[in-house]
């Protein structure tokens, strides 16, 4: 299975943004690295879930996210939490 997405970009906090009163202030990545890869909307960008690296496809520029657990890794190779 290829572990490489590429996903169109938006901004933090658009219209579409739902926000969780649950959800921890933890974050996975660093929030300047969005200016620092000058992800604009509609750019894409491609993450691979195993190294954490995020590439964005129109300047070239790349940076590093936290890459998935083994956990995640697993869930997200079965399809999703509940599947077998």
């Amino acid at each position: 299975m290829n572990n490489i997405r590429q996903l169109p970009a938006r901004q933090a906090g658009g219209p579409d943004e739902r926000k969780n009163p649950h959800q921890t202030k933890h974050r996975s990545y660093d929030k300047g690295l969005i200016d620092e890869l000058n992800i604009q909307d509609g750019d894409t960008i491609t993450v691979n879930l195993e190294t954490g690296t995020i590439r964005n496809q129109r300047s070239g520029k790349s940076g590093a996210v936290q890459s998935f657990s083994q956990v995640q890794m697993d869930i997200y190779k079965r399809g999703g939490l509940l599947n077998k």
